[in-house]
């Protein structure tokens, strides 16, 4: 997970930095992983052609050129105002259409907190145009771009919100939030969770500028919503992602449907242990069809295609097409429950489809080893990567005990 952290103090001696919070950096579990990390916002760092740097007082910009260019002839934007643009609250019945939101600015403050590191940037608590308490909410035709944290987002006490055509290009987290989590409080304003909001025809594209683990879309405890004919890319860590709890317990994120999306160029080399389209939690009626999903490729290890993470339960996956994963097409990291039937797997390093047989939960007591694997089953039935349109050569779908690979369900799979 990335980490951004102020510099409390340089000390010269030893050539060593003292942070203003604590920072997950440290050996990592998979040898040669390659942690890292990366200096910014400083004068001296300007030395390459495109680099620039504003000055504290915001009056002076430092500036190298790009070959061919001339500053005199070009123009700079530095925002000053960070955090929402707009926001639309405590109301319903409202269309906003036709209207462009460029350049907001982002604050180093809330990551410098032992929670700023947290998966997709959920820490975050503002974005580039919020809706917040509405009901009957159309935004059509919305553009947002150049913002520093998330682009929309969706939060508690909403329903029925429609974004029809509305685009999150070049953000320095995420595109979309719908619902929030922790570390967020949840509940504070006694507001109950974001539902029934459709997004389709929408686009989100070159987001987690400054926040890497920021998400193309992502639901956390919010249900009933669709996202439908939507185009998410190059983002840092995960495509779309859904819910936002990582065991068994009861969960507010139920029945979100992902349909006819295009997600690619997730991971891009920079995090890992990612996907295009991730799943958390128990989620009954949610399901994943009639995606495209490619090039998944992480830092290290796990570029997945289609990621089912801890608990995900009750999900559908079903009529994607995935290809050109760093990793597994589809992946199961522990679940019960989900059906995965006439996809398309193909060019992925990791295998066609992978259940993970690590760690397993049941509720009020977690399982190690194979105890569980009797209770935890997932159904496939694969639509071969290589034109084979009847699927396992004819036979019944098999019902698999989670410990047991894919690539042994059917034949005709190119191993």
């Amino acid at each position: 997970m990335a980490a951004r952290r102020n510099i409390k103090a340089v000390f010269a001696h030893n050539a060593s930095v003292q942070l203003g919070a604590s920072a997950r950096i440290e050996p990592d579990l998979y040898t040669n992983s390659g942690g890292r990390f990366y200096l910014e916002n400083f004068a001296a760092a300007v030395d390459t052609p495109g680099e620039w740097f504003v000055h504290g007082d915001g009056l002076q910009l430092d500036y190298v050129p790009l070959s061919g260019t001339d500053p005199r002839n070009m123009t700079f934007v530095a925002p000053v105002v960070a955090g929402s643009l707009a926001m639309i609250a405590n109301t319903s019945s409202i269309v906003v259409q036709d209207i462009e939101f460029r350049h907001a600015d982002w604050s180093i403050a809330p990551t410098n907190t032992s929670s700023g590191n947290v998966q997709a940037a959920s820490f975050l608590d503002s974005a580039g145009l919020t809706v917040r308490n509405a009901s009957n909410i159309v935004l059509r035709r919305i553009r947002l771009a150049h913002v520093g944290e998330h682009g929309l987002w969706v939060d508690e006490g909403s329903s029925a919100v429609t974004l029809d055509e509305v685009a999150a290009l070049d953000t320095g987290g995420g595109g979309l939030r719908i619902g929030r989590g922790k570390p967020l409080p949840e509940g504070a304003t006694s507001l109950p969770p974001a539902e029934l909001v459709h997004v389709f025809n929408s686009t989100f594209l070159w987001g987690s500028q400054v926040y890497h683990e920021g998400t193309g879309i992502l639901l956390q405890h919010a249900s009933n919503n669709r996202v439908e004919h939507c185009e998410v890319g190059f983002y840092s860590h995960i495509g779309i992602s859904v819910g936002w709890t990582w065991d068994y317990s009861p969960t507010q994120a139920f029945n979100n449907t992902v349909t006819r999306c295009h997600v690619h160029h997730v991971g891009n080399g920079d995090l890992s242990d990612l996907g295009g389209l991730y799943f958390l939690g128990i989620s009954p009626g949610s399901s994943a069809a009639y995606n495209l999903v490619h090039d998944a490729y992480p830092f290290f290890t796990y570029g997945h295609g289609i990621y089912l993470d801890q608990a995900t339960s009750n999900v559908d996956v079903h009529h994607n097409v995935v290809f050109f994963t760093e990793a597994s097409g589809f992946h199961q990291h522990f679940g019960r429950n989900n059906s995965v039937y006439n996809n398309v797997f193909a060019y992925s390093t990791g295998g066609y489809g992978e259940l993970m047989h690590a760690n397993f939960q049941v509720p009020q007591k977690r399982l190690r080893g194979g105890k569980s694997r009797v209770d935890v089953q997932v159904l496939f039935l694969f639509f071969c990567a290589q034109v084979c349109h009847v699927g396992c050569d004819g036979r019944e779908p098999a019902l698999l005990p989670v410990h047991v690979s894919t690539k042994h369900v059917c034949s005709c799979l190119p191993l």
